[in-house]
């Protein structure tokens, strides 16, 4: 592994990833969700849609890269349906390596209907330090429209047709919680679940595929727990596992992600307090 230099023209990168790939630091924990709302009862969603913070140690090929921290929240919306709240996280890297990467921000705003559908409103990624890689989304479901801001769109904006029920890359993982507390004792069965969910990630429409299987149990700091696992099965070259606990409402606790023969990147939890009352969302 190697820091590269560039010219000043173009921002410096650590393991000469290309622009993108310093986003992988913050959205693991959004694409664990990687899945879409389904129809499912009250009582699954009950824990799910608790507020907490966690706190996570990231590291890229057993390097140490830094923190982040993931803070669930209510979110004053007047006249909106339904529960809402906000999804805010924050990747730090460590002292070493913050004059390559500044903090890393992801913020969701959504709504849970009281059939438990995911209604995006807003989405916004922020590194520090560079526009450049910076954009947001602004949701209108009711105009079937999303309009994506930032570089990779002609003139800055781009407008695009919203597809049924899709959603962030942070809202995804709530909604992966959902689907998880409505299977049959997910973590038990040998019958894997299956779903493909689509969502919106900065100017493009993707979609997923994802498949459930038993898992096992681990030693964390929360203690050990049992959990079930749920990985990507729609592309051999993108990698993508975590280990959700259902004594904690399915919250993951070990998340790996890898693109083709690139060093994995991998997430455990740290810290977890639950019940944030709080609307700030952003932990403090």
């Amino acid at each position: 592994m190697q820091i590269t230099t560039t010219s000043p023209t173009t921002r410096p990168t650590r393991f000469g990833e290309q622009r993108k790939r310093k986003r992988l630091i913050f959205n693991l924990a959004a694409i664990t969700g990687a899945m879409l709302a389904l129809v499912i009862g009250s009582h699954a969603s009950a824990g799910v849609l608790s507020p907490y913070k966690a706190t996570y140690s990231v590291e890229r090929g057993g390097m140490g890269l830094g923190t982040a921290r993931f803070t669930l929240s209510d979110w004053s919306n007047p006249g909106a349906d339904g529960h809402c709240l906000r999804y805010h996280g924050v990747a730090r890297p460590r002292a070493l390596i913050r004059w390559l990467i500044g903090d890393i921000t992801d913020d969701s705003r959504f709504c849970v209907t009281d059939d438990d559908r995911i209604i995006s409103h807003a989405f916004s990624h922020t590194e520090a330090g560079n526009d450049e890689d910076s954009h947001r989304l602004d949701f209108d479901p009711a105009a079937g429209q999303v309009t994506y801001h930032g570089s990779e769109a002609a003139g800055g904006s781009k407008q695009m047709a919203l597809p049924d029920q899709a959603l962030d890359l942070a809202n995804l993982h709530i909604a992966a919680r959902l689907w998880l507390a409505s299977l049959d004792n997910p973590a038990n069965s040998e019958a894997a679940a299956e779903r493909e969910f689509t969502i919106v990630d900065e100017d493009e429409i993707k979609h997923y595929r994802l498949a459930t299987r038993p898992g096992k149990r681990l030693k964390t700091p929360l203690g050990k727990l049992d959990t079930v696992v749920l990985q990507r099965v729609d592309d051999d070259k993108r990698k993508l596992v975590f280990w959700a606990a259902p004594a904690l409402d399915y919250l993951p606790i070990r998340v790996v992600s890898q693109k083709g023969d690139d060093p994995a990147i991998r997430m455990d939890i740290k810290t977890l307090k639950r019940q944030i009352n709080s609307d700030n969302g952003d932990g403090k």
